[in-house]
C-alpha cells in the first residue's frame, strides 16, 4: 500500500488529505491521467489544424 498526502490550498481554505492506496488503484489513476492527456493533446492538435473550406466554383 502506498501512502499519499494531498494538500490543496485556496485563498480561504486549506484541505489536507492523507490516505493509503493500493498499487492497482495507483495504476488506475495513472491510466486515467494518461488518457486525459492524450485526449487533451488530440483536441489541441485539432484546434490548431487549419479548417478546409468548401470552395464552390
Amino acid at each position: 500500500m502506498a501512502k499519499t498526502r494531498v494538500r490543496v490550498r485556496g485563498r480561504r481554505f486549506e484541505f489536507d488529505l492523507q490516505t493509503e492506496i493500493s498499487p492497482a488503484g495507483l495504476l488506475a489513476i495513472a491510466a486515467i491521467v494518461l488518457a486525459s492527456a492524450v485526449v487533451t493533446g488530440v483536441a489541441i492538435r485539432e484546434a490548431k489544424r487549419p479548417r478546409l473550406t468548401r470552395q464552390e466554383g
